[in-house]
């Protein structure tokens, strides 16, 4: 598929009374099958490159599954200590109900005692 036609401008007559430059055609693209010989070096520095993009994909897939188990697990804790939070409450809310049920049953007075008279 060898042409020889070549790269540079050239000048033709123009019809009306002038020259014009014209780009040449360029030659019909080789297929990608013919003449692909590659050295050795680049066989290396592509299966290199090829190797070390697929771990970098890989590392970047394995560190975001990582942070997400841990933002996962921050909610769990988040909603444990909710939980307990709310227990803590309700338990509050009983033992300051049942106080005021007791105050109401029992009169509490003041203690008469004096500091020093115990003995």
């Amino acid at each position: 598929m060898g042409s020889s036609i070549p790269r540079t401008a050239y000048a033709t007559n123009d019809p009306q009374g002038g020259r014009r430059f014209c780009q040449p055609t360029p030659p019909p693209l080789m297929m990608i099958t013919e003449n692909t010989t590659m050295s050795r070096a680049s066989k290396v520095t592509l299966a290199l490159t090829s190797l070390g993009t697929a771990g970098i994909v890989y590392f970047v897939h394995w560190s975001q599954e990582q942070e997400k188990a841990q933002m996962h697990k921050g909610v769990e804790r988040d909603m444990e200590k909710q939980r307990i939070r709310m227990e803590r409450q309700a338990d509050f809310e009983m033992q300051k109900a049942l106080e005021e049920e007791y105050r109401k049953l029992q009169k509490v007075s003041p203690s008469t005692d004096t500091q020093g008279s115990s003995g």
